[in-house]
């Protein structure tokens, strides 16, 4: 279920989502900002030296994983957070762009996967730059049965990026 695939299929969503769906930017300067910059400068820094690295053709991720379930295994929050770029000659790895996909999964009436999914590109400063949320159902050995766009205005997709980044905020300082 969280197999390299079905990460770096979502993360070539992201690289690829400017060319598709109605998908919003955001004004810069309507984003706000649950975190100082040090605490994000904080979290990039963890990035950078905690992160896994997963190559890809759109550019190699560098990320970390918050994941979660209930008791059961019926409800499942899968949070990422990337980097994106390369190392440089000296092996530092520098980032083009920053990536978030956060999801809850949780299981129907049919065994399937109700997959609910926000993806959020963020500037070097944290602010969300762009949004989209997703719905998606999957069998449980991986076929995507529904893929689905969510309408969501700018405001919703703002208090999303901010409820995330208020997650991640918590995260590292556990």
């Amino acid at each position: 279920m969280f197999k390299n695939s079905v990460l770096l299929t979502i993360l070539s969503f992201l690289s690829w989502s400017n060319l598709s769906l109605g998908a919003s930017s955001i004004n810069n300067t309507m984003s706000t900002t649950v975190m100082s910059q040090s605490d994000w400068d904080s979290l990039l820094n963890i990035i950078q030296k905690k992160g896994k690295i997963l190559p890809s053709d759109f550019g190699d991720y560098l990320f970390i994983e918050n994941k979660s379930k209930n008791e059961g295994g019926t409800i499942i929050k899968a949070n990422y957070l990337s980097l994106v770029g390369s190392a440089d000659a000296s092996g530092q790895f520098r980032a083009l762009r920053i990536e978030g996909v956060n999801e809850v999964w949780s299981k129907d009436a049919d065994n399937n996967w109700q997959i609910d999914q926000w993806l959020f590109k963020i500037n070097h400063q944290g602010k969300m730059t762009w949004g989209a949320h997703m719905v998606l159902v999957e069998k449980p050995e991986g076929t995507v049965l529904k893929h689905e766009y969510v309408e969501e205005s700018d405001a919703n997709l703002e208090a999303a990026w901010s409820n995330k980044l208020t997650e991640w905020y918590q995260f590292i300082k556990n």
